[in-house]
């Protein structure tokens, strides 16, 4: 799987776990794990099943796909209160403007997540590329230093997936603009 190196290259470059998540409903699986070797390390196996809503990989998912925001939010209505939906907002907003996103000891006090989207041919995300580590590690300087490269990272798998930057919904290779 092309994916396999661009983990692993992950992991050596910022020295945490690295990972490809897919999709399943409204939760999200591993099936790429590239396991830090550090002694103290964010621990995962592929086939783990994780919330949706909590970590950089999840909200990556709800991001760029409606249906599943739509679908976590009626999931989760119960347990989220409005500054809560206001906070998840910005997060949003932010992994849509800067192509990655870095959340803090969501699904675990002490571990971090910082994740990018994956882009297939036609501008459906399909998987999550991320990397996981202490928070005392993977803090906002180190995403600062490391977001970029996950973004890349996530763009280069893209874009072996025949992804142009055409939003889903637009053929790749045409414009949003209108012709005469």
């Amino acid at each position: 799987m092309a994916a396999e190196p661009v983990a692993a290259h992950l992991r050596d470059v910022t020295g945490e776990t690295a990972g490809l998540y897919i999709r399943r409903g409204t939760t999200r699986v591993a099936v790429i794990v590239k396991l830090s070797s550090r002694s103290i390390i964010y621990r995962s196996d592929v086939g783990q099943l994780m919330p949706m809503h909590l970590g950089a990989a999840g909200k990556v998912f709800m991001a760029h796909d409606e249906r599943v925001l739509n679908a976590v939010l009626v999931e989760t209505a119960d347990e989220a209160p409005g500054e809560s939906r206001i906070a998840l907002d910005r997060q949003l907003e932010f992994v849509r403007g800067h192509g990655w996103l870095l959340t803090e000891e969501e699904r675990e006090a002490g571990l971090n997540s910082l994740a990018a989207p994956v882009f297939d041919a036609s501008g459906t995300i399909v998987a999550a590329i991320a990397v996981g580590g202490p928070s005392s590690r993977l803090d906002r300087a180190a995403a600062e230093e490391f977001g970029p490269l996950v973004a890349d990272a996530a763009r280069s798998l893209s874009r072996r997936l025949g992804y142009d930057g055409a939003p889903a919904g637009r053929a790749p290779g045409t414009t949003s603009e209108a012709t005469a």
